[in-house]
């Protein structure tokens, strides 16, 4: 019998009972009820059964009510967070493709979404995903591709490699100077 709420002054009383009335949020509505058949004497038990809820969340439902009042009955908002890309940051986005990544540290050859999306992360403090970097280029104007994978690493005997694929490719090796080359017959 501790949780019963026995102060319940009448304007609360009178709010919570429109409440239960004219709201259309089911759930806003179960919890004036709640708080309202305290207020009458009912036990938690009864409660729960009335309402077809678990003690627990009458409980919590009480609890909240003692520690913030009727604020703590209303249903938070639900959905998405807000967007939270802003003029600010698309302006940035269009610096960063134009600018080389070794500038901002970055060893890569060419900017990828997860790249931008890390820089923005970084200089903004936000958590924007990489595929929202992806989508909003496009709108931004920008033609996005996947990164081709680039190698920057230089054969040094690529010389002598395209030497033997030439002799290959007309027919002769070098090893045998007059016979034919065991690659010219494979293809054959």
């Amino acid at each position: 019998m501790n949780n019963i709420i026995t102060e319940l002054n009448r304007p609360v009383r009178r709010r919570l009972k429109k409440v239960v009335q004219f709201n259309k949020d089911g759930n806003y509505r179960r919890r004036a009820k709640a708080i309202l058949h305290l207020h009458q004497g009912y036990s938690r038990k009864q409660v729960s059964q009335l309402l077809s809820a678990r003690r627990t969340s009458i409980r919590k439902w009480i609890q909240r009510f003692e520690q913030f009042g009727e604020s703590a009955l209303v249903p938070e908002n639900r959905g998405r967070a807000p967007y939270s890309i802003n003029e600010t940051i698309c302006t940035r986005l269009l610096e960063l493709v134009q600018k080389q990544l070794k500038e901002f540290g970055w060893f890569n050859s060419r900017w990828t979404s997860e790249l931008l999306t890390r820089q923005i992360n970084e200089e903004f403090q936000t958590c924007i995903h990489s595929s929202t970097v992806r989508k909003l280029l496009p709108k931004l104007g920008i033609k996005w591709k996947r990164a081709s994978p680039t190698l920057c690493i230089q054969d040094k005997e690529k010389a002598r490699k395209m030497k033997k694929i030439e002799q290959a490719l007309s027919g002769r090796c070098s090893k045998y100077k007059n016979r034919p080359c065991c690659l010219g017959r494979m293809g054959k």
